[in-house]
């Protein structure tokens, strides 16, 4: 189930989008836009193909938002209605399709894209007719835009403070560089190769795989091979599912940390795809060790994510086991976490 403060942060969003286009409409600058009671939207994102695994999570928090805010009496006492078209995770569809909201739909706004590339496919559509595109992800940046509102972080705002941690934090020297191919991960890693050569470090590979392969095991081998401190990772979409069961397949067991694994392009949906098993340490399988072995290796900052019990269990574990700092994140306000009361105040408590 999706978060329900992205679900507001999307309403926020979109009412204000809204609010505009209605004004707009009102004022005559564009009249066929919205009506006495209702507001047309468009939603474009990928639904099918290799993106469409990433871009679930935007057409499930937009659509929740819109329902959120015709329960609340919609935007200036109209209600919002959608029409959605997919992307189908190429470009030149995605530059067909906003024409075709904009033109035969007369959306007042469109919430969609996900890649640059789609972006890009769409942005000279938006400006040509004057609309606006609510683009909802990080960037590479090097790009501004009227018609376009960038809701995410830039390249250097993203992937900078990425490097200072790996770098700071876990002494890392040396870099592999895997990613999709196409605009955002080859201007990041521009980005990030000037900053890491800057620093006196090395970028020891860079490799770029299109949309949609799944057979990585060779520049698993390559991993091995160099065995780099870091691996920095921008692979997208369904691509991910597969990478990161191979890497746990060949034996690279990400919970070590060697190698780093550093990614800015998976997301929640994608970890589902992929399995927890196969990304991160497991709470029970944490548990099951530390009893199993009576100690375990302990970082001095844990982040424990989840609100049962098993998650109390694991911070106070983690705690006990020497952790400097234990820090719990979950979706659930205090009030509705799933664990028992008597858990949780124990867990603040210690």
């Amino acid at each position: 189930m999706k978060s329900k403060i992205a679900a507001k942060l999307s309403a926020v969003l979109i009412g204000a989008a809204l609010a505009c286009a209605a004004g707009q409409a009102l004022a005559g600058d564009n009249p066929i836009a919205v009506t006495d009671k209702a507001v047309t939207v468009g939603i474009l994102h990928s639904i099918t193909g290799t993106i469409a695994l990433s871009e679930a999570g935007s057409v499930q928090g937009e659509k929740l938002a819109i329902k959120e805010i015709n329960k609340q009496g919609g935007v200036l006492g109209r209600q919002i209605e959608y029409v959605q078209e997919d992307g189908a995770s190429d470009w030149p569809t995605y530059s067909e399709k906003a024409q075709k909201l904009i033109l035969k739909d007369h959306v007042a706004t469109i919430f969609g894209c996900w890649t640059s590339a789609s972006r890009k496919a769409v942005l000279p559509i938006v400006e040509q007719h004057d609309n606006l595109l609510f683009y909802p992800v990080f960037t590479e940046g090097l790009e501004s835009s009227p018609n376009i509102i960038y809701l995410g972080p830039d390249a250097t705002q993203q992937i900078i403070a990425g490097l200072d941690w790996v770098i700071n934090e876990k002494k890392a020297k040396t870099f592999y560089f895997i990613g999709s191919d196409y605009i955002w991960p080859r201007t990041s890693f521009k980005i990030a190769r000037k900053y890491i050569e800057d620093k006196g470090l090395k970028v020891v590979g860079e490799e770029y795989y299109p949309l949609g392969h799944t057979q990585f095991n060779s520049v698993i081998n390559k991993f091995k091979l160099k065995k780099p401190d870091v691996i920095f990772s921008t692979v997208v979409g369904g691509s991910n599912v597969a990478f990161y069961k191979q890497m746990k397949a060949a034996g690279i067991d990400l919970a070590k940390e060697k190698p780093l694994l550093l990614t800015t392009s998976v997301t929640e949906d994608e970890v589902l795809g992929i399995g927890g098993e196969n990304l991160a340490l497991f709470g029970l399988n944490f548990l099951t060790e530390v009893n199993t072995y009576l100690q375990k290796a302990i970082g001095k900052n844990v982040l424990v994510c989840g609100g049962g019990n098993v998650a109390m269990d694991v911070a106070l574990t983690a705690k006990r086991l020497g952790a400097d700092k234990v820090t719990l994140i979950c979706l659930e306000k205090r009030h509705e976490m799933p664990a028992s009361k008597e858990e949780i105040e124990r867990a603040e408590a210690e």
